[in-house]
């Protein structure tokens, strides 16, 4: 083998013999080196994303309902179009409503209690909310529940629920259908229910 010079091999030096010993070790080492920094930087990588994670979970538990907030507001034209004189809701004629107010308060507990749109009769109370996902589906759920144990007035009332969609969204509204939510969209200044599978709560 002749005498040459490899300058990108650390442990060579300059006009060494070059031996296949020598280049396996050159080599070994090189990639020990190139394992040490990956792990390194994998290590790194990892770090990052769990603080990552870590700030999305805290966006989603303190942002909640700015989310909330922003979903609602970006439609408010829906209640506009709740015509309560001449259209049913899950079944039923309802003579009063609310938008994206409170509902039945304990022990000055805020946010959780917070509804896109309230409806009430005699026996019953409507909730709808803006869905888009399968958190939102088990949110509204959990709602139906809460709302009638923190208020003694409203404990016979049924309570009936609403997943106002914005885009067509099979698998959310076969979700829906499935839990007993109706289903509700504005077409033009109209809202169109679909609640034929409704169930109270």
């Amino acid at each position: 083998m002749s005498r040459f010079q490899i300058s990108n091999i650390k442990v060579m030096k300059e006009h060494q013999t070059i031996t296949p010993e020598s280049i396996l070790a050159s080599v070994k080492e090189m990639f020990a080196e190139i394992r040490a920094e990956t792990a390194k930087t994998s290590a790194e990588f990892d770090r990052r994303m769990e603080e990552f994670d870590r700030r999305i979970k805290e966006l989603e538990n303190t942002g909640g309902k700015w989310l909330d907030d922003y979903r609602y507001d970006d439609d408010p034209s829906f209640y506009e179009c709740l015509d309560l004189k001449n259209q049913k809701y899950f079944g039923e004629y309802f003579y009063s409503s609310a938008a994206k107010s409170s509902g039945p308060k304990k022990n000055g507990d805020k946010g959780r209690y917070e509804y896109g749109i309230q409806l009430w009769n005699d026996k019953s109370v409507g909730l709808m909310e803006y869905v888009f996902d399968s958190d939102c589906v088990a949110k509204l759920i959990n709602k139906a529940q809460t709302y009638r144990e923190d208020d003694p007035y409203y404990k016979t009332h049924q309570v009936y629920l609403g997943a106002i969609i914005k885009d067509f969204d099979h698998e959310l509204e076969t979700e829906c259908i499935r839990e007993g939510i109706a289903i509700l969209r504005k077409v033009g200044n109209k809202i169109v229910v679909n609640d034929e599978h409704i169930k109270a709560f």
